[in-house]
C-alpha cells in the first residue's frame, strides 16, 4: 500500500519515514539492482514524495549506515 509521506505537516510522518521507508532502501539495496544514490526516483514514485524530500532521507539513511 502507498502511502502519501508529508514531512511538514504531519509530524508523525517523520517516524513514518524512519521505519518503512528505510525498510524499503534496505530490499532495494539487497536487491543489488540500483546503486543507491539513484534511489530516489524508487521511493518518490513508491511513497508518494517529491525530490527534495526524498533526497532528504536518503541522507539520512545513508549516514545511519
Amino acid at each position: 500500500m502507498k502511502r502519501i509521506i508529508d514531512l511538514e505537516t504531519d509530524p508523525n510522518d517523520i517516524y513514518f519515514a524512519d521505519t518503512e521507508v528505510f525498510d524499503y532502501l534496505d530490499i532495494l539495496r539487497e536487491s543489488g539492482k540500483i546503486n543507491m544514490l539513484g534511489a530516489c526516483p524508487y521511493i518518490m514514485k513508491e511513497f508518494k514524495i517529491d525530490k527534495p524530500k526524498a533526497r532528504a532521507i536518503i541522507i539520512k539513511w545513508i549516514n545511519l549506515k
